[in-house]
């Protein structure tokens, strides 16, 4: 039931989710499921851990923080739905002007995507701290994540398990007492989130790109990257050509040819910031009617499921009109 993959994969898988997200924006196409990409990029942390089961179904990722909040969204007529969201846009307009504007949408965004990953993390962490005395060792961890009991688990060589696991748990261990709490294992489960994991974690990603070692990502090196699922990509000239479009425009900042320091970021580590800035943008460009870049209560409200399930209009609210 256990698979060895490492959590540099992770991170390549998210720079594909986030390219999909960005070219919907960029393009126009429908994306205002943000909570899409960040199931889709947490279904890729579990795969690229282990086969065995963690809760996957985020409902939503739009300006409800918590499930017990959409919950009752859900037993809510449009006309008490809309009254308990104008609560909600009085909280999130910080300068209390009338009108949300793209930072205050994104923060309350970004607030939902941090709750959304603490609750994934929270439950990773539950199922892994088997002796439940709320701290987890790295053997428990293992047992948990790559074997059924710690019988089939070579402990004496457990640190070679999952090199690049190891590093990051230690990393998260902010004490060096040997052990996670609850809210270090967060900073474990989504270190692309916490700045000073940030150099560990391009390291690993780069070693898996980086085919001269150079530190430094040239476009052949993208290319062999972006096409490694489907070498007959590597043929297709049409997709190389949007491929170095999106290199030279979206990633290569300075236009020096190659990708290197926050460049390589930009492209393999998208952040809940980035994602929540993202969906700020999309939501303002999909409601703002008078484009003034500025939401007013009135087009927020006239949107409400939109902006209460981040388009997934799926939920059957009471009496819908």
């Amino acid at each position: 039931m256990y698979v060895m993959k490492y959590v540099c994969v992770w991170f390549v898988l998210m720079a594909v989710v986030w390219e999909q997200m960005l070219a919907a924006v960029l393009f126009g196409s429908h994306l205002t499921n943000a909570h899409e990409v960040e199931e889709n990029i947490l279904s890729a942390h579990r795969k690229s851990l282990s086969e065995h089961d963690h809760r996957s179904d985020f409902p939503h990722a739009g300006i409800i923080t918590s499930d017990t909040e959409l919950e009752e969204f859900k037993n809510l007529s449009p006309n008490e739905a809309k009254a308990k969201l104008k609560s909600i846009l009085i909280e999130i307009d910080k300068n209390h002007d009338g009108q949300i504007d793209k930072k205050e949408l994104a923060q309350r965004i970004l607030e939902t995507f941090r709750q959304l990953s603490a609750e994934e993390s929270d439950s990773e962490f539950v199922d892994s701290d088997t002796n439940n005395d709320g701290l987890l060792t790295w053997k428990e961890y293992l047992i948990d994540t790559y074997a059924p009991s710690e019988e089939d688990i070579p402990i004496s060589n457990e640190d070679d398990i999952a090199t690049e696991e190891k590093a990051l748990f230690d990393a998260a261990d902010q004490n060096n007492d040997g052990y996670l709490t609850l809210e270090e294992f967060r900073i474990f489960y989504t270190p692309e989130d916490y700045e000073y994991m940030t150099p560990l974690v391009l390291k690993d990603v780069i070693n898996q790109v980086d085919l001269d070692d150079d530190k430094k990502i040239t476009f052949d090196e993208f290319i062999n990257n972006r096409g490694s699922n489907d070498p007959k990509l590597l043929n297709d000239e049409e997709w190389i050509r949007v491929e170095k479009i999106k290199f030279e425009q979206e990633y290569d900042i300075n236009g020096d040819g190659i990708l290197d320091g926050e460049e390589i970021l930009l492209w393999l580590m998208p952040n809940n910031k980035m994602m929540s800035n993202s969906e700020a943008e999309d939501l303002i460009k999909q409601t703002d009617k008078n484009d003034d870049g500025i939401l007013s209560y009135d087009e927020i409200m006239n949107n409400y499921l939109l902006f209460v399930s981040a388009g997934d209009y799926s939920y059957d609210f009471k009496d819908e009109l």
